[in-house]
């Protein structure tokens, strides 16, 4: 154990000691988070197994009766407006502006609004002309522009919803999605009939998993995410954000928690977050569906999953009073602060990158210090939550291999976020920096764990063995018997 500097009778003494505490620590969030993961899949498996011996399901509790002939009955229909924001996408822009025109609705309760903030101008023609198009066609829908992105995307729904008063519900879409014609009559029944629900959120699918590794790795992250972890939070009644797209508001709710805010980069979470703890309720529909395209590109893929790292973290320690002074329940509290955001959304990067990828690896190169092979359960639970909603196997290994990667940009994101306002840009280009050496450290370590292993054998330990001979080189053993090379990616 740890007690002072002075105990230890050298520099390397004190180092054994701090990387066998830190082993200790790194172990104990690491089996934290992956108890978290394994009652998650038990807890859907449970949920899924009633559904099918019973005939109901989590929705089922919520009344959804059926709209009337929309020919004859146009006028009960209530308001619905849809809300399309998009930044310079030109290759999708027009696609969803069809899709959201075509969705079934009557017309004179029915309007699109394109919040376009885009400064190509390419794009901005090819969106005008669709306007042009289904406005002749009788649809009502208009263009928003802004002269200034303030808030981004929070901003420009914000706006957009000034423009909305007279209608009671609000749907959203991102420029990548594809919903099908039936989706608001499929989703409005349940706020019609409902006054407590907020907002209705329905399962991503994707249009491109095939393409590459990096999309097929996505989508068995995402179903995760869509298939068991937002459905089990949702059967449980425990709190699931709305993911930004796909779904559709109240706009009552929107108006009475406070509106859309720029404070994070995930205002989506941070307005259903807002929602939860004033006491409104959600709604999560696993079998209405809407398609999208996962990023083809590691460039798109990184800057999506900065705004999903960084966000939770800024919310976290913005919303961290709000929650803990709230009405909710004390287990709720509990639940939101240490389990949501503190394990899922913040300890699973650390152990990523400060276990698997720092700790692990130097415990190899200490031959004082080792690590149990169980005690790396992680990867084998990820392993486990990704068989569970994936029907390939194969790729489970770079699907699992890519959190560990992807975690060495997540964990410089996320101490940005959280030391920001102390040292700014200097800590950024620090740990930016960090990254990149730990990236590259990380693969030299995996070539000559592979090398060592290939020469010597196959150890049942995490850890360096014995020295070979007497001598003072010894052979690094990692169990790798069955796994496939692995990759890092650089993160800067």
């Amino acid at each position: 154990m740890l007690y002072t500097f002075t105990s230890y009778e050298s520099v390397y003494d004190l180092y054994v000691a701090i990387l066998k505490t830190a082993i200790v620590a790194a172990v104990t969030l690491s089996l934290l988070v992956s108890m978290d993961r394994l009652y998650k899949v038990g807890k859907y498996m449970q949920v899924a197994a009633r559904a099918h011996l019973t005939g109901r399901k989590p929705e089922h509790s919520f009344q959804c009766n059926s709209l009337p002939d929309p020919q004859q009955y146009s006028l009960v229909y209530p308001r619905v407006a849809v809300q399309l924001p998009m930044f310079n996408e030109r290759a999708v822009c027009q696609a969803i502006i069809d899709s959201a025109c075509e969705l079934s609705w009557p017309k004179n309760r029915f309007k699109v609004q394109v919040l376009d903030d885009s400064t190509d101008r390419t794009t901005r023609d090819l969106v005008d002309d669709k306007v042009v198009e289904w406005r002749e066609r009788g649809v009502n829908i208009e263009v928003m522009r802004r002269t200034n992105r303030a808030g981004y995307k929070a901003g420009a729904l914000k706006e957009g919803l000034e423009r909305l008063a007279e209608y009671d519900y609000v749907a959203i879409f991102d420029a990548d999605f594809k919903p099908d014609a039936d989706f608001l009559l499929l989703t409005v029944p349940y706020l019609i009939d409902n006054p407590e629900v907020g907002y209705v959120q329905t399962r991503w699918i994707f249009a491109n998993p095939d393409e590459s590794y990096l999309t097929k790795a996505q989508e068995i992250s995402l179903n995760f995410h869509c298939k068991c972890e937002q459905y089990v939070q949702f059967a449980t009644g425990g709190f699931f954000n709305f993911n930004g797209t796909a779904g559709i508001w109240r706009r009552k709710t929107i108006v009475t928690v406070g509106g859309w805010k720029s404070r994070t980069t995930v205002e989506d979470m941070d307005l259903s977050l807002r929602t939860f703890v004033n006491g409104w309720k959600a709604i999560y529909l696993t079998e209405t569906t809407c398609i999208n395209e996962l990023p083809a590109s590691f460039f798109a893929y990184r800057k999506q999953q900065h705004r999903w790292t960084c966000g939770p973290v800024q919310l976290w320690r913005k919303a961290a009073v709000d929650i803990w002074g709230s009405s909710l329940p004390l287990f709720s509290k509990l639940d939101l602060i240490f389990c949501y955001f503190g394990i899922r959304k913040f300890a699973t990067h650390w152990v990523s990158l400060g276990f698997f990828c720092t700790i692990v690896p130097l415990s190899v190169f200490t031959p004082e210090v080792g690590t149990a092979l169980y005690t790396i359960c992680n990867m084998g639970c990820s392993l486990f939550c990704a068989a569970a909603h994936c029907a390939k196997l194969t790729v489970n290994l770079p699907g699992a291999e890519l959190g560990n990667t992807h975690a060495l940009y997540a964990f410089s994101t996320q101490l940005q976020q959280l030391f920001l306002n102390l040292c700014g840009d200097v800590l950024s280009l620090l740990l930016r920096s960090m990254s990149a050496i730990a990236c590259f450290a990380h693969g030299i370590l995996v070539v000559s764990l592979m090398h060592s292993n290939h020469a010597a054998g196959l150890n049942s330990t995490v850890g360096p063995c014995a020295p070979a001979g007497g001598g003072h080189s010894h052979h690094c053993h990692l169990h790798t018997k069955g796994m496939a090379p692995l990759h890092p990616v650089c993160p800067v």
